[in-house]
């Protein structure tokens, strides 16, 4: 996954060049691909209208339209960027996906000195750490993977292993800081559904 900063807001570009925006008042944005599609969220844990982009511009100009077109905008200029670095292969092509069934996405995220959580909608966590380091937790399985860097295999841990590992060890350092920032994130999301 790979990601940029608007502001408050966060773009992310996944391995199957599906493009979401987190919003910094919680609404969501995942565009599908091919870019044909949205799937807009209003908050973290509301269902999502899909909005089809080669009609939606045609559509009566409304105060609800001007602000999904601002979003859609950011979500357009993020998935430019993002992608200029992807190199597509046929492989990679998604074609008729059903924009009725939730795409993949991020549905929450935290930073915290310079390092960002990330929940995705399956319950999975990346962590992307101040120093590259990255860390993806496997919810169903409680497994972890962690990286130095991109060229490195990744080394799939159990939890309990882990948590086994001596104090000192990088590894357990950074699922100990996961888990803070997993412990703000949930924080986060209770202070918002109590508004």
């Amino acid at each position: 996954m790979k990601f940029c900063l608007h502001g408050e807001d966060i773009g992310y570009l996944l391995g199957n060049g599906t493009v979401g925006v987190c919003f910094k008042e919680t609404s969501r944005i995942v565009m599908d691909p091919n870019e044909t599609f949205i799937q807009y969220y209003t908050n973290y844990d509301s269902s999502f209208e899909t909005i089809n982009l080669s009609t939606f511009s045609k559509k009566k100009s409304s105060q609800k339209k001007e602000m999904l077109m601002a979003k859609i905008s950011l979500a357009m200029r993020f998935a430019k960027s993002l992608k200029k670095t992807k190199i597509p292969s046929p492989d990679s092509a998604v074609d008729n996906l059903d924009p009725t069934v939730p795409l993949y996405h991020v549905k929450y995220f935290v930073t915290e000195n310079d390092s960002f959580l990330f929940k995705f909608s399956d319950k999975n966590i990346q962590v992307n750490f101040s120093d590259h380091t990255k860390m993806i937790i496997f919810w169903n399985t409680k497994k972890l993977c962690f990286v130095r860097n991109i060229t490195e295999k990744c080394c799939l841990l159990d939890l309990n292993d882990v948590a086994n590992m001596s104090s000192n060890s990088d590894i357990r350092q950074k699922f100990k800081n996961a888990k803070l920032m997993l412990s703000d994130l949930g924080t986060k999301i209770k202070a918002f559904v109590k508004m």
